[in-house]
């Protein structure tokens, strides 16, 4: 790919993947080796491409001609954007720790899983971020935000023991942001309803780290939600924008 033609971002908007493509071709070649370098830097650097790549890994066991087109673009971006990595220097000196916390509902066509999608800085810098797909199904969108958010308040949980650990204990919640008013909601009360009584007692967690006043939660709009590029593939205007915000920059 060293040859190849730079695109603007990792995944094609107008894409909708499945696992056969519409009939696509099987592929042969050395589509699990690919993956495994792209979840290398997803790990280490590139939240920018984590989206993608945790989509595209779901494929490894038989991938189509189609799933290797894609999986080249995220080549051809990297192309790009090469120089690109996480930045270091503290732009918000008086907030030990941030999260935002978002979810895709249903968007798997083939199982109808949602996707989490996770990110936390430390005093404005990024250090933790995941994209991965839900385990069981959700049965709405309030459902698979309250999930996600549950995902993303134990990560706070684990993060706030680490920096304890490293004389860096908090006095104050850590704050995440929530582009869903209904799951803030649900966390809030501890009301149960026909609509969330099905709800796995683990995601309650949530309610016992309010309590706690160890998490706070704030609703944020979605077209400042950065935990939306590790759900969905974004316009380039708006992927660029939130690449930016997360300190993803040359």
């Amino acid at each position: 790919m060293l040859s190849s033609t730079p695109v603007h971002t990792p995944i094609d908007t107008s894409t909708v993947f499945n696992k056969t493509m519409s009939g696509s071709t099987p592929f042969t070649g050395p589509y699990r080796q690919a993956i495994g370098s792209l979840q290398y830097l997803v790990t280490c650097t590139r939240p920018d491409i984590a989206y993608p790549v945790s989509l595209l890994a779901k494929y490894s066991g038989a991938p189509t001609v189609a799933h290797w087109n894609a999986v080249k673009r995220v080549f051809r971006y990297l192309k790009g954007t090469s120089a690109f990595g996480i930045s270091d220097t503290s732009s918000d000196k008086y907030v030990p720790l941030k999260g935002y916390a978002d979810a895709s509902w249903a968007s798997n066509i083939d199982n109808r899983k949602s996707r989490t999608g996770y990110l936390f800085f430390h005093y404005g810098n990024l250090i933790s971020w995941q994209s991965k797909q839900q385990s069981t199904i959700a049965l709405s969108t309030c459902e698979a935000e309250y999930m996600a958010l549950s995902s993303a308040v134990q990560e706070s949980s684990f993060l706030r023991h680490l920096l304890s650990s490293l004389g860096q204990s908090l006095h104050q919640p850590v704050l995440i942001d929530q582009d869903n008013i209904g799951t803030i909601e649900l966390a809030k009360h501890e009301k149960i309803s026909a609509r969330s009584k099905h709800i796995d007692i683990r995601h309650h967690y949530i309610r016992n780290q309010l309590k706690s006043k160890h998490i706070a939660l704030k609703h944020c709009p979605t077209d400042v939600m950065l935990a939306d590029m590790l759900t969905t593939a974004l316009p380039i205007k708006q992927f660029q924008l939130f690449r930016g915000k997360i300190g993803q920059i040359l």
